[in-house]
């Protein structure tokens, strides 16, 4: 939002939303690319977007996309950290969630898992499993 506050609270309300809106996809990209989870850079964003109204109140924000840019960017390292004291007792591995597309990619045949009677399961290609595996 450019210019001058508008004086009416309605009106600025409403154009606060509208500019924070338009920089939402840019904001949850700032956020996942430190976080590495959709989810959590998704809270991260609505964070601000409370932190921006109440800041707005205090004192009107002029450059909306440059001021949640930052307070995001914050807020998300402020979560990696915390993050990081959780996971310290976790033990497995911690990747990025990935952002997928269609699922199955196209061409690749669809996984499928049955129960034939007799084997508690058995594996795409038909072969029982069995978790008692012997040399």
């Amino acid at each position: 939002m450019s210019g001058h506050p508008a004086a009416d609270p309605a009106h600025r309300s409403a154009a606060l939303a509208a500019d924070y809106e338009s920089s939402r996809d840019h904001l949850v990209r700032v956020a996942y690319a430190i976080l590495g989870s959709r989810a959590e850079a998704e809270d991260v964003v609505s964070d601000v977007w409370l932190r921006l109204v109440a800041a707005d109140r205090r004192d009107p924000v002029l450059d909306v996309e440059a001021w949640a840019t930052v307070a995001v960017a914050r807020a998300a390292l402020d979560a990696l950290r915390s993050a990081r004291v959780r996971r310290e007792v976790y033990t497995g591995p911690w990747l990025p969630e990935p952002v997928l597309g269609s699922w199955p990619p196209a061409g690749e045949p669809t996984p499928v898992r049955t129960r034939p009677t007799g084997s508690p399961w058995t594996t795409r290609w038909g072969t029982p499993c069995s978790s008692s595996w012997r040399p």
